[in-house]
């Protein structure tokens, strides 16, 4: 199963294992997600992975956008790790949980980002229990920081 572009420069293979996950709301099939800074579906750049344990050659995998140099989909010239499932995913799976990742927010034609900067997302699970993009959450990550005091 190919998903990365291996040999289209930095950040294009797979850098972290995949992750393997029985989804509380899906039991039936465990579910593997990768993680690539360069997708092989056309107009997506680094790219979260979803495919079914059983997988074989022919089966479709869902993909989502991790953001690109230049915006339009490219590769992003930077290596991408792989993400985590927050706590509601661990309570009731793909009903209500959500993976988080680190991606690249994408630049433009002309002022492209190479290496791109760092943007968090949180993405969602459809009622197929396929991971989406719809209603995504993101956020930039800055060299600001912040204090917090503990008690």
């Amino acid at each position: 199963m190919t998903i990365g572009w291996v040999g289209h420069g930095p950040g294009t293979g797979i850098l972290d294992p995949p992750i393997v996950v029985n989804d509380a709301a899906n039991p039936a099939v465990n579910q593997v997600f990768s993680f690539t800074g360069c997708s092989n579906v056309v107009g997506i750049g680094g790219a979260v992975n979803q495919i079914p344990a059983t997988f074989t050659s022919a089966t479709a995998f869902t993909a989502v956008d991790l953001g690109s140099a230049e915006g339009g989909g490219g590769c992003t010239t930077g290596n991408l790790h792989g993400g985590v499932f927050d706590d509601a995913f661990w309570n009731a799976g793909t009903t209500t949980g959500h993976m988080i990742a680190c991606g690249f927010v994408s630049g433009t034609n002309t002022a492209q980002l190479v290496p791109s900067n760092p943007k968090m997302y949180m993405f969602g699970f459809s009622g197929t229990h396929l991971i989406t993009s719809t209603n995504q959450k993101t956020w930039v990550v800055t060299t600001q920081r912040e204090m917090s005091v503990r008690p």
